[in-house]
């Protein structure tokens, strides 16, 4: 793949030297009768390798902010953060509820991971023909857990048709109820 793109590359230079050589050179050469116009012609090559560069650099960036992706990983649109509900946190994602997508949540250390491989089917019946279609989404996400989360008791389930995530919290026993225990066993 890097040898292709160092030829597609070096193809370019080259006929931007051409291109800039012809240009120097007297226009009736250029403009000869009896030629093939194989200048305009390297010219218009020249245009179109610079627009196919232009839309690779732009499919980078697009990579590289995260909107696609080779493998298909894509964000569902939402930044996902912990909502305090008391004695636990829940967290919503927009992982659509399907039986046949594949979700799993862990952790490790104080960051909680979500993976998830989402299929989408579509049947449609038109004019007497059916058309079914699937496809396959990999959502990945990972989030700090809160200081005070339970990480080993963590729960999911759907509601309103999304993914929402419960973590509890750890139980604190106060100091105070510790000193009482202690002054009422002695």
């Amino acid at each position: 793949m890097f040898k292709r793109k160092l030829a597609l590359m070096t193809f370019s230079i080259v006929m931007t030297a051409i291109s800039l050589h012809a240009q120097s050179l007297n226009n009736s050469f250029t403009n000869d009768p009896f030629g093939d116009k194989i200048f305009k012609q390297m010219s218009q090559m020249q245009k179109q390798m610079n627009s196919m560069f232009e839309q690779m650099q732009q499919r980078i960036n697009q990579r590289q902010t995260h909107l696609t992706s080779p493998l298909g990983t894509y964000k569902l649109g939402s930044k996902l953060t912990f909502i305090d509900k008391g004695n636990h946190y829940e967290m919503e994602t927009n992982i659509p509820k399907s039986d046949e997508n594949n979700i799993n949540i862990k952790t490790s250390g104080d960051i909680l991971s979500i993976n998830a491989k989402i299929i989408h089917k579509d049947k449609t019946v038109a004019n007497g023909v059916t058309s079914n279609s699937e496809s396959v989404q990999v959502y990945q996400e990972s989030v700090s857990l809160p200081k005070d989360a339970n990480k080993d008791d963590i729960k999911s389930k759907y509601i309103d048709g999304k993914l929402v995530i419960m973590v509890p919290k750890i139980k604190v026993i106060s100091k105070k109820t510790s000193d009482i225990n202690k002054t009422a066993s002695k």
